[in-house]
């Protein structure tokens, strides 16, 4: 438990520790500098994306400066003026079928905030969690989890295998069909993201430290339902 380890302690866990975040848009952004402002030791930031005068109104850690530069530049940027003790590393690509394996540099923790292509992002960080044996933690839309352990727990697959016969395979027939362009629709002020993302962070937090986070094993979070749901 958090209560058990003193503040050097934690900090020296935070320091050691390496996370990867996939998607640099509201949740992705914020998980970031909040990192950073921590103090965990390195951040590896993954986002193919430009900064769009659209985000400015929901992902406030850009400027109008930022605009038509790459999302991931920005932010490591951002944190290294005010945190020059965290490694941050700038991965300015999207994740593929075909690098979905080596765009990962080694991690403690993938967190996966991206939302193109709708669907098959899942199955791509999937199959590089499995592969490269990373825990993974997974954010949409109003939901949290699964929190992935390779061999341990079920996989984000696993989760969508059940959706996809609940469909009777409608779901992995559109996600393969659709433009890749398309994306899930986040919320298009900051009220509805903030909560949920400082949601993810003490659960990440908590896995830091602990090394465990069972709430989120085999479970999804749903945020509008206040509640865990099992598959």
């Amino acid at each position: 438990m958090l209560k058990d380890k003193s503040d050097a302690e934690i900090q020296a866990l935070l320091t050691d520790f390496i996370i990867t975040i996939v998607g640099m848009g509201s949740p992705g952004s914020m998980l970031a500098v909040w990192f950073a402002a921590m103090g965990v030791g390195k951040l590896n930031l993954i986002d193919g994306d430009n900064v769009e005068i659209s985000n400015l109104m929901r992902q406030f850690f850009y400027m109008e400066s930022d605009i038509g530069h790459k999302k991931t530049d920005c932010i490591k940027r951002y944190i290294e003026r005010f945190n020059s003790q965290v490694s941050v590393k700038s991965i300015p690509e999207y994740v593929t079928e075909d690098n979905k394996i080596h765009i990962f540099p080694k991690s403690d923790l993938i967190i996966q905030t991206a939302d193109k292509p709708a669907g098959l992002i899942d199955l791509y960080i999937n199959d590089a969690s499995i592969k490269l044996n990373i825990p993974t933690i997974y954010m949409h839309n109003q939901s949290i989890g699964p929190f992935v352990i390779p061999s341990h727990t079920k996989s984000m697959k696993d989760f969508y295998d059940i959706y996809n016969n609940k469909t009777d395979g409608m779901f992995y027939k559109e996600i393969n069909n659709m433009d890749p362009r398309s994306v899930t629709s986040y919320p298009t002020i900051v009220h509805g993201v903030v909560p949920i993302t400082s949601r993810l962070f003490d659960f990440i937090v908590e896995y830091i430290v602990t090394k465990e986070l069972p709430m989120l094993e085999n479970n999804i979070w749903y945020e509008n339902k206040n509640k865990f749901e099992s598959f």
